[in-house]
């Protein structure tokens, strides 16, 4: 495994901070947050120095500082300390000079300050010795993550690498990251050994000034678990007895084996059209979920089917699945509808992880405005102006970015959601860009580009001709990689077509880049990644009107499940010819998920990202 060389100060901070969003937020179900430990090499070689003129322990101590300053208040970190006590090998208790300074807790920055203040060069480095302790620390379940920092190698027994591979094996949520602090050699070797067996990432840090830059770039990233947001709501196995859920998010966890989950949507407006999504983040490569709109009595009005395939490796993938039922159908736009949702027996079972579902309800449109024409033409993109923002890490968090150049960084197994707001009579386009790399292993990588509706449908299928490239690169080594995607134009007639169908409404679409690995390696060698952007068309041109209705109070839940409330569904980013300019009701204030999820829907499909997994979805339909 190879690695970017960063400066000191600057690469500790960002993977410190890299490290602390890693770290998942706690879900509306989770019982118990991530967990984060620094484990800091106080050795004597820490006085050396680290390149800029200041020592490496000066350098440690200026980034934990950083990283303390901007640590979140529920954020679960602790720090345990290795070769601070006792001077030299020959002393007693030399191999087992490791103590943890600050439990893991939330809320502790004065704490860690001070042991910050306190963090000195003094002895040996038993690197074996703190990161078994390490584990205890963390404990055996949940999200996990143990940040190594050393500027040498092991000076006890045993090997520090065989180590670091037992304890990742305790299970999927426990990852090791390293840095090395200006090390070569055989040091470098045992602490990159040890990321790649700890499942985790190696970093070098060589200078300050530039690393510091670094992290200000990538305070932002987020490499981390999937956060699920939602009130709480809990489906039952027979329809009849199924919870009054309405338009927003809700949260719930998936039925025992193939044990359906069902809700039941209080329509609020007569002959509207129900989009109902499922988006979870399963913890298994292979699975398999069946989403279904009916009515009361039991008739299909939509339905999707989501599976997750881990064909080239990477990590967990990420499943998304949604229906629609028809405001055609006479049966489907009248009245209430049941959602369904359950594994349908291929795969592993997901049996009590959580989900998110979606919701969402639009209008009648009174005059559906223009109809699409022929595909366009791919249009030449430019580089345009630059704008340096890292993609959030979930369809929540996904930040708002223009026409240009976006650059960010991204590492193997990861996906980043970029949002680019479209109106009716707009499309999009994006090509990712992956620049030729030297020093980075042998071996394929892969690189996808796709983009999203605003309620997760694949957005991209009917886009445009001729794209410069396909939606999946290729990447030998450190070789150059592109891959292309675009949706057709945003018009409400697109829904009658299965190629156009998730290009039916206005709103925030989301373009999604994937890089990953074909062997799964567990280890991520960061990459710089560019992702070229563009949008034509005028801005409401073939716009719908809808008619105007007066929609009944959103529902409660009138069953959950006995944990913290979650916040209410956020209202949808409001255009001026979008279903969102309907009246609304009053919801309570407070954050909830993204406006991409609320701005519409797209047609019974799938989306499916993670590692680069594969795409499956269908369509059916009464008729």
């Amino acid at each position: 495994m190879t690695t970017v060389r960063r400066p000191a100060a600057a690469a500790l901070s960002l993977i410190v901070t890299t490290a602390v969003l890693l770290l998942p937020a706690a879900p509306a179900h989770a019982d118990e947050p991530g967990r984060l430990l620094l484990v800091m090499d106080s050795s004597g070689s820490m006085a050396e120095p680290a390149g800029d003129g200041r020592t490496k322990i000066e350098a440690a101590k200026t980034a934990l500082g950083e990283v303390i300053d901007t640590l979140p208040d529920d954020a679960e970190v602790g720090m345990r300390v290795y070769g601070s006590e006792v001077f030299d090998r020959s002393d007693p208790g030399a191999c087992e000079d490791s103590r943890l300074a600050v439990e893991i807790g939330t809320d502790n920055r004065e704490e860690l300050r001070a042991e910050v203040e306190r963090y000195q060069p003094y002895g040996e480095t038993p690197i074996a010795y703190a990161l078994e302790r390490a584990a205890e620390d963390v404990g055996d379940s949940g999200q996990r993550s143990i940040l190594l920092v050393s500027d040498g190698e092991e000076t006890c027994v045993p090997d520090p690498c065989p180590v670091a591979e037992r304890i990742a094996a305790a299970g999927i949520d426990l990852r090791i990251d390293v840095v090395g602090l200006r090390v070569g050699g055989k040091a470098r070797e045992q602490l990159t050994c040890i990321a790649d067996r700890g499942r985790g990432t190696y970093y070098d840090a060589e200078d300050t000034d530039e690393l510091t830059q670094t992290l200000r770039q990538v305070q932002e990233r987020a490499v981390d678990e999937l956060e699920v947001n939602g009130r709480p709501v809990q489906g039952t196995v027979q329809a009849a007895d199924a919870p009054a859920i309405g338009p927003g998010s809700w949260v719930d966890e998936a039925g025992e084996g193939e044990e359906p989950r069902h809700y039941r949507i209080e329509r609020r407006i007569p002959g509207s059209t129900l989009w109902a999504g499922v988006f979870m983040r399963p913890e298994t490569g292979t699975t398999q979920l069946d989403v279904d709109l009916l009515t009361t009595a039991g008739e299909r009005c939509g339905s999707g089917t989501a599976q997750v395939l881990t064909r080239y490796g990477g990590e967990r993938g990420w499943l998304l699945a949604d229906a629609l039922a028809s405001e055609d159908d006479e049966e489907c736009a009248e009245g209430d509808l049941l959602l369904r949702v359950a594994h349908s027996g291929f795969g592993d079972p997901v049996s009590g992880q959580p989900y998110q579902l979606v919701v969402v309800e639009e209008p009648p449109a009174e005059q559906t405005g223009a109809r699409a024409d022929d595909r366009p033409a791919w249009r030449d993109l430019g580089e345009g102006p630059r704008q340096q923002v890292q993609g959030g890490s979930s369809m929540d968090d996904a930040p708002e970015v223009g026409e240009g150049t976006v650059t960010a960084d991204i590492v193997p197994g990861e996906i980043q959601f970029f949002r680019v707001p479209l109106d009716f009579g707009q499309r999009l386009q994006a090509r990712a860009v992956l620049p030729e790399a030297t020093d980075y292993a042998p071996g394929h990588r892969f690189l996808h580009v796709q983009v999203l509706s605003p309620v997760a449908g694949d957005a991209d299928e009917g886009g445009p001709t001729d794209p410069p490239d396909g939606q999946t690169g290729a990447v030998s080594g450190g070789g150059a990689a592109q891959a292309s995607a675009g949706t057709p134009t945003v018009l409400w007639a697109n829904r009658s077509s299965v190629l156009t169908e998730n290009a039916a409404l206005a709103g925030d679409y989301l373009v999604a880049v994937s890089y990953t690995d074909d062997d799964n390696r567990p280890t991520r060698e960061q990459r710089p990644l560019e992702l070229q952007l563009g949008v034509f068309g005028e801005a409401g041109d073939g716009a719908p009107t809808y008619r105007s209705s007066d929609p009944t109070p959103t529902p409660s839940a009138s069953a959950t499940p006995s944990t913290p409330s979650a916040p209410a569904p956020s209202e949808p980013a409001p255009s001026s010819t979008t279903a969102a300019d309907q009246d609304q009701p009053d919801e309570p204030d407070q954050d909830g998920p993204g406006r991409g999820w609320l701005l519409g829907g797209a047609a019974a499909g799938v989306v499916l990202f993670g590692g680069l997994g594969v795409l499956t979805w269908r369509l059916l339909r009464r008729g």
